[in-house]
C-alpha cells in the first residue's frame, strides 16, 4: 500500500470516527489497522502525518463520549505520527 493509500485509508477511518455515532467500532477498527502497520518501515509522508493528526483530532474530540479505547488508541496514533515526523526530518536533513 503507497504512502498515499495509507493516508486515505486513515482519513477515511478518522472521518467515521468523526461523523458516526458508533464511536467503539471506529475505535476498535481504527486500533487494529493502527497496529498492523510497521510505521518505521513507511517512508515519512505529510499526508499520512496530516491524517493521523486528523484522528487525534477526532479521538481528542469524542473523548467524552467514547469510554473504552480511546487513551490506548490516542497514544498508539501519537506514536505512529511522531515516526512518521522522524523519518521526514531524518530525509530533509540528507
Amino acid at each position: 500500500m503507497s504512502e498515499l493509500s495509507y493516508a486515505a485509508h486513515v482519513w477515511k477511518l478518522s472521518f467515521r470516527i468523526s461523523e458516526t455515532g458508533k464511536g467503539e467500532l471506529c475505535i476498535v477498527d481504527l486500533t487494529a489497522f493502527i497496529e498492523s502497520r510497521d510505521w518505521k518501515a513507511l517512508p515519512g509522508d505529510a499526508p499520512l502525518v496530516a491524517s493521523l493528526l486528523s484522528i487525534l483530532l477526532s479521538l481528542l474530540a469524542m473523548r467524552h463520549s467514547v469510554k473504552e479505547g480511546v487513551d490506548y488508541l490516542e497514544q498508539e496514533v501519537l506514536a505512529a505520527t511522531l515516526t512518521q515526523i522522524e523519518k521526514i526530518q531524518v530525509r530533509i536533513r540528507w
